[in-house]
């Protein structure tokens, strides 16, 4: 598969336009040489903090300053393809393994609290 089609395939990550994610959770970002973009792009690469893959990602602010922040991979697969987290949910891994982000293991669940029965036994 080229490059072109490869990229085809992925959508952009929200909040960092240089960004791209495929469903099977592969991170890629835009490579400029000579002040140019072309279609270069490189696959991020992951480290895993507290057992959670997670991507570095870079973007310039609206003042020029550059900033970095780590993101669990699970999330820019998810607010890619899905959308932004809705409010009271969080992530649910549907095989129960966190480094599994393919998108059709991921969904946004609602949060669950003691008085719904979830905690009893």
């Amino acid at each position: 598969m080229n490059t072109a089609t490869a990229m085809r395939l992925c959508r952009p990550v929200r909040g960092f336009h240089r960004y791209r994610v495929r469903e099977d959770g592969t991170v890629f970002v835009q490579k400029f040489h000579n002040g140019r973009g072309a279609d270069k792009w490189k696959k991020v690469s992951v480290r895993t903090e507290g057992g959670v893959p997670c991507v570095p990602l870079t973007q310039r602010s609206d003042d020029g300053t550059m900033f970095k922040v780590r993101l669990p991979v699970y999330y820019v697969v998810l607010t890619s393809f899905v959308g932004k987290r809705p409010p009271g949910h969080s992530v649910r891994f549907r095989d129960g393994d966190v480094t599994n982000n393919r998108l059709d293991n991921l969904s946004w669940h609602p949060h669950h609290t003691p008085s719904e029965g979830t905690d009893r036994e």
